[in-house]
């Protein structure tokens, strides 16, 4: 990790009290980075809204209950209008890092849910934190800007433009609703205690025909596990589809569950093919 000397700061108070738009924010923020034009960016904001913010592979399951969705994993947040979020990305070495630090930050302003994924190349990404939790937007900066690093950072608050055509991609159904493995005919699930990987996949004339996966775990990159699914596509449901997964493992990071545990998931699909023909 390359520690930051200067913390571009993005409050909610600017942008509405609109959940949508503090997401975006955060999607600008990973942008600029990437450019390498800030050294690390926070936004920090009350959520604005009632319901349950999904892990970004969880599976969409409650049609009674307010559904949004965050760009890192996790388990679910239930939040308020009062719940406090922020959204933290800085020059990362590994997805193991980005998660300590996500734990470290959550206990800082206590938070109960985060999530952690990295954008870009794999030597030096953006690592991105989400924290969701009962605490105020002004400790959590403060807790960045004086602890979280080893060192005081200089924080300068930022404005960002562009962000309501942004935010509209986070209240879309598309994207909130994503059903996962659940429409598929083959579903297998692997545990590790509160995290899990559960794949799904259809079948036409011993073709995978359709592949899906969801869970609740951390990856990098962030679709990794999606496009993993969709190169499974059109394969046949054998020995080549399994080899194809254990190389689209080799690139992926994942904390909560593992490489192993993907595979598990995925040969446990494939086997209850072939036992059945």
């Amino acid at each position: 990790m390359l520690t930051p000397r200067v913390l571009k700061l993005v409050k909610g108070r600017d942008l509405d009290l609109r959940s949508t738009l503090l997401q975006a924010a955060l999607e600008k923020l990973v942008g600029l980075h990437l450019e390498g034009k800030i050294q690390a960016g926070l936004v920090v904001g009350e959520w604005g809204d009632e319901g349950v913010v999904l892990g970004y592979y969880k599976a969409y399951q409650d049609e009674d209950l307010k559904a949004y969705r965050r760009i890192t994993g996790g388990t679910d947040a239930y939040v308020d209008k009062d719940t406090g979020y922020l959204g933290l990305v800085f020059a990362s070495e590994n997805l193991e890092e980005v998660g300590l630090l996500a734990e470290k930050l959550a206990r800082c302003v206590g938070g109960k849910v985060w999530g952690a994924t990295r954008f870009g190349p794999q030597r030096l990404a953006s690592g991105v934190v989400e924290v969701i939790g009962d605490f105020h937007p002004e400790d959590a900066a403060a807790c960045v800007g004086e602890r979280i690093f080893g060192r005081r950072l200089l924080v300068e608050e930022i404005g960002l433009e562009g962000l309501n055509s942004i935010s509209m991609a986070y209240s879309h159904e598309g994207w909130i609703k994503y059903l996962g493995a659940e429409p598929m005919s083959i579903k297998t699930v692997v545990r590790r205690g509160e995290y899990y990987v559960r794949v799904g996949i259809q079948i036409f004339e011993s073709y995978i025909s359709n592949a899906r996966v969801d869970g609740v775990f951390h990856a990098a990159p962030p679709n990794a596990p999606f496009n993993l699914a969709a190169a499974l596509a059109g394969q046949p449901a054998n020995e080549n589809a399994l080899l194809l997964a254990e190389g689209r493992l080799g690139v992926m990071e994942l904390l909560g569950v593992t490489r192993e545990d993907f595979y598990q998931a995925f040969l446990r699909a494939i086997r209850s093919v072939l036992d059945n023909k």
